[in-house]
């Protein structure tokens, strides 16, 4: 089973594509798997300044590396 952070969906999700993929992964990735939800994240913009965003989740795996995914549906 995934590490899952948080250990649930945040109670402000509508999505339900977005709750269904969260206990999908929660129950069928390996242990090796951190899945992050509803991440926010924050880059330095030379022109415009500050700008920031939000991501539904970003998986982690030693070997395989990061994915982010936006879930749509």
């Amino acid at each position: 089973m995934a590490r899952m952070i948080p250990n649930q969906p945040h109670p402000d999700t509508r999505s339900q594509a977005e709750l269904r993929l969260f206990e999908a992964w929660k129950r069928q990735l390996p242990d090796d798997y951190v899945v992050f939800h509803s991440v926010w994240w924050q880059i330095r913009d030379t022109q415009s300044g500050a700008r920031d965003g939000e991501t539904d989740f970003l998986l982690a795996h030693p070997d395989f590396g990061i994915l982010i995914v936006e879930v749509k549906g």
